[in-house]
């Protein structure tokens, strides 16, 4: 009886100390919705609305400018994403606002997915976004 309280009390320990913790800590750039450039769902070869391209900003290396990254993410279905394919780097801007100028738009192509306009932009083939499987 004593050992199923005393689980119990650092159960509730644990839950009480982690709880605060873990709103305290800082989140990846990927998942903070504030540092969001672009985001579009596309379909694919394994059926509708199963890319999908995410390009966010990190703060980059020089304090004076931030990070330009994408990613996609791959599998759509039950609620949950499967895994992502990192494109990297796109590029760096001065604000934010430069940022989503300059890669704010994404579009699905045929032959791939385009993000961004002008001389900055990235295309990434349906080639090399579904060579997942």
């Amino acid at each position: 009886m004593k050992t199923g309280l005393r689980r119990l009390g650092l159960l509730v320990f644990g839950v009480a100390l982690g709880l605060p913790v873990g709103w305290w800590l800082p989140r990846p750039a990927s998942e903070r919705v504030d540092r969001v450039v672009a985001m579009s769902w596309g379909d694919g070869s394994y059926g509708k609305a199963f890319y999908g391209a995410h390009v966010y900003l990190e703060q980059g290396e020089d304090e004076s400018r931030v990070s330009v990254r994408g990613r996609v993410y791959i599998g759509r279905g039950d609620g949950r994403v499967s895994y992502f394919r990192e494109l990297g780097e796109l590029g760096t801007a001065s604000t934010e606002d430069e940022a989503v100028a300059r890669w704010g738009a994404i579009s699905w192509r045929e032959e791939g997915l385009a993000i961004g306009t002008g001389p900055d932009a990235r295309f990434v083939l349906r080639e090399t976004l579904e060579r997942h499987r």
